[in-house]
């Protein structure tokens, strides 16, 4: 696999391909009810690929667009479509914990470690693993353990996923992924309340243990997996040092916008795909991505972002309020969600706009889980601008009771 690493790609592509050919054929009717922000999506992408033709640098841009297209096609259009409801999330995310657990267990234990990275070889190449990518998926497989709410209890379940914890934020720690160790810690104290809202003492004591273990663990796990590193590879935990580094990614992105603010046109326009690559302006990507949106693809392409932003914190407030009630909904909600925050959080300081396409295939899928409650609920598409009258005009004057006025448009 190290010697033709596409053929991983290949297999991927082809199950997944195969999966929502075959849920089609069963009726599961994949291209039913897209979400909205899925076109919007594409929308941005298909800008992004436009302005190739007035980019600083098109070679490098058609580059690119090669290199990514395949990873978007399979993230953003194709594999979204297998979710359809809380029953897909939950099975997803069960196999999430299974196999990226296990991963997590065979990377930490039985394979070599170099500093921050596995050492890979084989009779025909030699190389190194991507710091990122693992501890991406330890952060996925934490925030699902933890998050999850089985539909059956199982107290062996209650003391495996405090294992699993424990292996993915020490591996997190031995790839020095600082923001994801952050993340992960933070978000899971965040979204256990989500999960298992406090309603009484008895649900708080055990989320005041399991935010109380989090802590605590994650302060072993950064004393256990740097223990042996040198004192310069100790510094890159120092809080001056992240610092350093957060303010170097910024620079960077300074002199992106500094150079798409230079002519209206570009303000607009955006100077082009990839224009970061160009070595006039950086020379390579910013980490920073709604920066590199910003400047890459202007106001038109910068707008499209925050309106697909937008859009998933709407989706965030209607699930929050449908899963209520519903344990099962709890945990699925705040798992997606907390990934979905993850990522979007991530793309502060790491990768770029082409290269974060797994954040926009979550982002549909969340939205793919609001049309879920939707379906299951018909009701719950009521609001229309002309039925929002105020309360006194609702109410009627003898019984007290809200009703709509026959003039009023209710859209379901």
């Amino acid at each position: 696999f190290l010697a033709h690493g596409a053929i991983v790609n290949i297999v991927n592509g082809t199950v997944i391909l195969s999966a929502v050919i075959f849920k089609q054929i069963k009726g599961g009717k994949v291209f039913n009810d897209y979400p909205s922000v899925g076109w919007l999506i594409i929308t941005l992408y298909f800008y992004a690929a436009m302005s190739v033709l007035w980019a600083p640098a098109p070679d490098i841009a058609i580059d690119n667009l090669y290199l990514y297209a395949p990873y978007i096609v399979l993230s953003v259009l194709i594999a979204p479509l297998l979710i359809k409801n809380n029953e897909d999330l939950y099975r997803s995310f069960l196999a999430l914990i299974f196999m990226g657990g296990v991963t997590t267990i065979l990377l930490l234990f039985f394979t070599e470690w170099g500093y921050r990275r596995i050492l890979l070889a084989s009779n025909m190449v030699e190389g190194r693993s991507n710091p990122l990518a693992i501890a991406n998926l330890s952060g996925y497989v934490m925030l699902s353990a933890v998050l999850l709410n089985l539909k059956q209890e199982y107290k062996v379940w209650n003391v495996l996923r405090w294992i699993l914890v424990v292996f993915c934020l020490g591996i997190v720690v031995k790839t020095g992924s600082r923001g994801q160790f952050l993340l992960m810690i933070l978000l899971a104290m965040l979204f256990l309340p989500v999960s298992r809202p406090i309603i009484n003492i008895k649900r708080f004591v055990p989320l005041f243990i399991s935010i109380l273990f989090i802590a605590v663990v994650s302060y072993w796990a950064l004393q256990e997996y740097t223990s042996d590193y040198t004192d310069k590879e100790a510094a890159r935990w120092d809080t001056e040092r992240m610092r350093d580094d957060v303010g170097g990614r910024f620079d960077a992105a300074e002199e992106l916008i500094s150079k798409w603010y230079s002519s209206p046109q570009n303000i607009l326009f955006g100077l082009g795909g990839s224009a970061s690559y160009d070595k006039s302006i950086f020379g390579f990507y910013t980490h920073v991505v709604p920066l590199e949106i910003l400047g890459e693809l202007g106001l038109i392409g910068f707008l499209l972002f925050l309106i697909i932003i937008f859009k998933s914190y709407k989706t965030f407030r209607r699930c929050l309020n449908k899963s209520k009630g519903d344990s099962f909904k709890r945990g699925v909600f705040a798992t997606i969600a907390s990934i979905v925050l993850f990522e979007f959080l991530l793309s502060f300081k790491q990768g770029s706009f082409l290269g974060s396409q797994l954040l926009f295939g979550l982002v549909l899928v969340f939205a793919k889980l609001e049309n879920s409650y939707a379906e299951e609920n018909p009701s719950y598409k009521i609001i229309n601008t002309e039925a929002r009258n105020s309360q006194s005009d609702l109410k009627d004057p003898n019984s007290g009771i809200l009703r709509y006025k026959k003039s009023s448009k209710v859209r379901v």
